[in-house]
């Protein structure tokens, strides 16, 4: 019965890995498909509804928030270190 055990794991592996094309997914690491939005006033945020954890979890998209039309980073904004 352990045989068969065995084969059934590589089939469960075989179906993964050719219902997905993320390698990430394939090799089952955490990572996430959103893209994050990095601030300079406040803490990164990501596109995806269920990451809760952008700064820490691998992301393969990140962008700086000026071009999602966040005003953030503009020249008159306040200094987010204190000088």
């Amino acid at each position: 019965m352990r045989a068969n055990d065995d084969a059934e794991r590589s089939d469960e592996e075989e179906w993964r890995m050719s219902t997905t094309d993320c390698r990430d997914c394939r090799a089952g690491l955490d990572h996430c498909h959103g893209t994050i939005i990095r601030h300079w006033l406040h803490r990164s945020e990501c596109t995806e509804e269920g990451c809760t954890s952008p700064e820490l979890m691998p992301h393969a998209f990140v962008v700086d928030c000026d071009a999602v039309g966040c005003d953030c980073a503009e020249v008159g904004a306040p200094s987010a270190v204190a000088i």
